[in-house]
């Protein structure tokens, strides 16, 4: 009956619209009437809340009235809460602040709100809008509370993904004295510790706050007047003449955020150059691969093994097998970023081999780029993957001077996906998506070969296998 009353006073306002009627807010207004029939926002990833009149000033906790129809523990985690519209003092903290929710707990009438703390308090009469994480054009990776404070290495100790997990990602506190300055992490510890960009720290030293990591690096940062954008990436967060860190309206902290383009949409991975995954039925492609067959052993082939195509040859003992590239790639970590297109050349493969002991550790090549098709393990300027003593090593050598890198902890008798990292001053190798060596030191620069050479010794065969092989220039700084 409620609901039927409150219909026929609509209608009745609807059909008297002309006459003289006193607006009464309490029964006539939209929230009156849906609050009256026990209606409110359905559950989405973007809404709006009102500060409920009961709301005692807290910097922690926001009680709204108009979400009746959430059910509780749902906005929460994934959530976000900025406030929008501060009602004594418009503009002022904590208006445009962006905090966690950490906890929603529905009373019917009334919905609670336990926050990430917020600079200043919210009071009656303000509004918030409460958005799913999704919604934002980039990623959040992770996010924690930092235990040492730095302007330069802030570090959470708790963090415990690896060695440059968040190498080239964004790490923003979202309070304290330098809330939403955006810095991009240049290296990241095993132990916790962010590097931040040197020319671009902190402008002082955080504080023990919350942080977010915000995935993804763009080089396209809006002006604040909207047209002068700029593109070098030393211009990320903070600087005169980027977007203001500090929102200074409801939109500024969307907007600015919004100009943070996810790598995809950049394609900051171009197409392959080389990307081989044996697929051809026909055979190893001549126009791609120049193949040297064992002497009396197994000669090259691709079909399958198990799950993986491959290609594969058995050499007998004292026989060299070899499949090399017929094109070359620059590879040149001394020259990239000299006004040249080319930033960056990486090379990833899958490998198995089998019988191990039975190669040629002086002469083999597991898979390197060479300048020489005909190279071997013995010559000059080589960057690539090599063996010592039957275990995968590092390898880059110039002129003959050589960095090295070895201990991996890999098994070779498995499928393992190994790739280089070749950049300005830097040669990175991984293992499993894990960094396990960085060569700063006898870098070659040539346009190289791809190369893969199996020389074994006397005591038997061997058996190296190639699962796919991808090969690509980046053009964008990271």
């Amino acid at each position: 009956m409620a609901m039927i009353d409150v219909i026929g006073r609509l209608v009745d306002k609807i059909m008297n619209m002309t006459n003289t009627r006193t607006f009464d807010r309490t029964t006539d207004s939209l929230e009156a009437i849906a609050n009256s029939i026990a209606i409110g926002p359905g559950t989405g990833l973007g809404m709006f809340g009102i500060v409920d009149a009961t709301q005692v000033a807290s910097g922690v906790t926001v009680i709204t009235n108009n979400l009746v129809n959430v059910p509780s523990d749902l906005l929460e985690g994934q959530f976000w809460m900025q406030v929008i519209y501060n009602t004594s003092t418009p503009g002022a903290a904590p208006e445009g602040e962006i905090v966690r929710i950490t906890n929603f707990v529905q009373g019917g009438a009334l919905q609670t709100f336990p926050i990430d703390a917020l600079t200043a308090n919210v009071e009656a009469g303000d509004m918030v809008a409460i958005f799913h994480e999704s919604l934002l054009p980039i990623e959040i990776l992770a996010r924690g509370t930092l235990d040492t404070s730095s302007a330069t290495v802030p570090e959470d100790s708790t963090r415990t993904e690896g060695l440059d997990y968040f190498k080239g990602h964004l790490l923003m506190t979202t309070e304290g004295a330098v809330r939403f300055q955006l810095r991009r992490i240049v290296t990241s510890s095993a132990a916790g510790i962010f590097t931040l960009d040197p020319n671009n720290p902190f402008t002082a030293a955080p504080g023990l706050v919350d942080y977010i990591i915000i995935g993804g690096q763009t080089e396209f940062i809006p002006g604040v007047d909207g047209a002068n954008n700029r593109t070098p990436s030393d211009v990320i967060g903070g600087k005169a003449d980027t977007a203001i860190t500090v929102p200074d309206n409801v939109s500024s902290m969307m907007r600015y955020l919004k100009g943070i383009l996810v790598n995809s949409i950049l394609g900051i991975e171009p197409t392959q150059s080389l990307f081989e995954d044996w697929q051809d039925e026909s055979g190893i492609d001549g126009n791609i691969w120049t193949v040297t067959d064992p002497a009396t052993g197994v000669p090259w082939s691709r079909g399958a093994d198990g799950a993986y195509l491959r290609a594969t040859s058995v050499p007998n003992a004292n026989e060299v097998s070899r499949l090399r590239s017929n094109q070359r790639w620059i590879a040149a970590p001394d020259t990239y970023g000299t006004n040249t297109i080319i930033r960056r050349l990486i090379v990833e493969f899958e490998l198995e081999l089998t019988n191990v002991a039975n190669i040629d550790n002086t002469l083999s090549l597991i898979l390197a780029l060479t300048p020489d098709p005909a190279d071997i393990r013995t010559a000059e300027d080589i960057i690539g993957w090599v063996l010592l003593a039957d275990v995968l090593q590092s390898l880059t050598d110039d002129g003959g001077a050589e960095t090295v890198n070895t201990g991996f902890g890999e098994t070779l008798t498995n499928w393992n996906k190994l790739r280089m990292e070749i950049e300005t001053g830097t040669v990175r190798f991984y293992v499993n998506g894990t960094l396990v060596a960085t060569h700063t030191t006898n870098l070659p620069n040539f346009p190289m070969y791809l190369n893969h050479c199996i020389d074994t010794e006397a005591g038997g065969t061997a058996t190296p296998k190639l699962g796919p092989i991808r090969v690509w220039y980046e053009t964008i700084e990271r």
